[in-house]
């Protein structure tokens, strides 16, 4: 069977709400720590949060495939449901730490991320293990993200900056409007699955030069080049999440046979 993009939403809301998500703990820094020496200065804050989910109902076999349990005419989309029991679903750990730095009329700005989920680390699933690629990715992952150095400078009485390394760029507000200069930024799904996750986590830094001159008063240009692609990042398959496993992290095969079949 071929999901359509509703049947597709319809199964994501469903199994979203078969989840509760509590963030037991999140703590945060109420100011960072800064120093400096002469005209270079600095900041690293650090986020620190630990949070859990329990899953609170049934499966529903409407969207798990005959062969498997269910009623559904098709098994290429319910293994991440069939994985996970009512009970703990997810126990993480997450860090944050940004670092700043300024020197005069330049800077630099570096934002890392790690979590680990003993829940997923520590259990097998129920059904379906999870291949080592989809671990990386709602398991424990660590990364870099933001790495980026500026500067600023006056030209002819106009504002120049310019900025170099892996950034974001945030054109336009294009979070529920879709097509927007925002869109040109990858997300990693999984970043916003995690308990506590921060929207800062999920968009995905690519490496590029960006400037912007001031016209006039009012008036400023910008502009960028982009010297990398980078893909966005779905749940991957057996993941709690997941509602295709034929795409993701972990996809192997399709089984065809209107869900009589096994996978």
């Amino acid at each position: 069977m071929t999901d359509t993009p509703r049947n597709k939403t319809s199964r994501m809301s469903r199994l979203s709400l078969l989840s509760i998500a509590v963030t037991a703990l999140t703590a945060s820094p109420a100011q960072a720590f800064t120093f400096s020496s002469g005209d270079l200065q600095g900041s690293l804050d650090t986020t620190i949060s630990y949070g859990a989910r329990w899953r609170v109902q049934d499966r529903d076999q409407s969207i798990i495939g005959k062969a498997n349990g269910g009623t559904a005419n098709s098994v290429n989309g319910d293994d991440g449901n069939l994985n996970y029991d009512k009970g703990l679903v997810a126990n993480v750990l997450k860090i944050t730490p940004e670092l700043e730095l300024r020197y005069k009329n330049y800077g630099a700005f570096f934002r890392g991320y790690y979590f680990y989920d003993f829940e997923v680390m520590g259990n097998d699933t129920a059904r379906t293990p999870l291949s080592e690629a989809a671990k990386d990715q709602v398991g424990e992952k660590g990364e870099l993200l933001d790495a980026y150095v500026w500067g600023s400078w006056d030209v002819n009485n106009k504002p120049l900056d310019v900025r170099l390394g892996n950034q974001v760029i945030n054109w336009g507000e294009s979070t529920f409007i879709q097509g927007g200069m925002s869109s040109i930024n990858p997300v990693n799904v999984n970043s916003l699955r995690v308990p506590g996750a921060e929207l800062r986590e999920a968009i995905k830094p690519v490496p590029r030069i960006w400037a912007s001159l001031g016209a006039t008063d009012k008036v400023s240009v910008e502009g960028f080049y982009q010297t990398n692609w980078k893909k966005t990042i779905i749940d991957p398959v057996g993941s709690y999440f997941s509602t295709s496993d034929l795409a993701g992290d972990g996809a192997e095969k399709v089984v065809l046979g209107f869900g009589s079949y096994p996978d």
